[in-house]
């Protein structure tokens, strides 16, 4: 087999070119932007008020896939609106223990009953990212206050 050469100037060049940059990323990069761009049109048709099958047919897309696109754009902003409810619960229920704390250390059977409650819900609010953490090990400021320790140290 003769071997063939190929000058600069050739068309061919990049191909048996063996400096020549790969091609794989451009489709990659293509791809990508194609399927944030499609995912940001769904969510804008189904904020137009159009059913998934109405988006499916529009863009050609099985109904499977508008759902899957439906989900990845709406979950972050799902998340956030999650997490920010739940820090507001915990606040709201710190500010409730603090306010009853006082009674707590009298030894109001009422106060001590709706303590344990509050604590529990928050024990449930906090439960899974405590437990990535570890933060169930550490005191918590509140049963701090209820077993008497000084803040100003804490």
């Amino acid at each position: 087999m003769k071997s063939r050469t190929t000058d600069a100037s050739s068309p061919s060049s990049s191909i048996t070119d063996p400096q020549a940059e790969p091609e794989a990323p451009g489709p990659v990069k293509k791809r990508r932007t194609s399927i944030a761009d499609r995912r940001q049109r769904v969510l804008e048709l189904r904020k137009a008020g159009m059913s998934e099958p109405q988006i499916a047919r529009i863009l050609s897309l099985a109904p499977r896939t508008v759902r899957g696109d439906l989900k990845a754009s709406l979950a972050p902003a799902l998340d956030m609106r999650i997490s920010d409810a739940r820090s507001l619960d915990i606040e709201r229920i710190d500010m409730a223990l603090l306010a009853i704390s006082k009674l707590v250390r009298k030894g109001d059977h009422q106060s001590i009953d709706r303590w344990i409650k509050l604590c529990e819900l928050r024990r449930r609010l906090l439960m899974p990212s405590s437990a990535k953490r570890g933060a169930a090990d550490k005191p918590n400021l509140l049963v701090k206050v209820v077993a008497g320790f000084d803040l100003e140290k804490v």
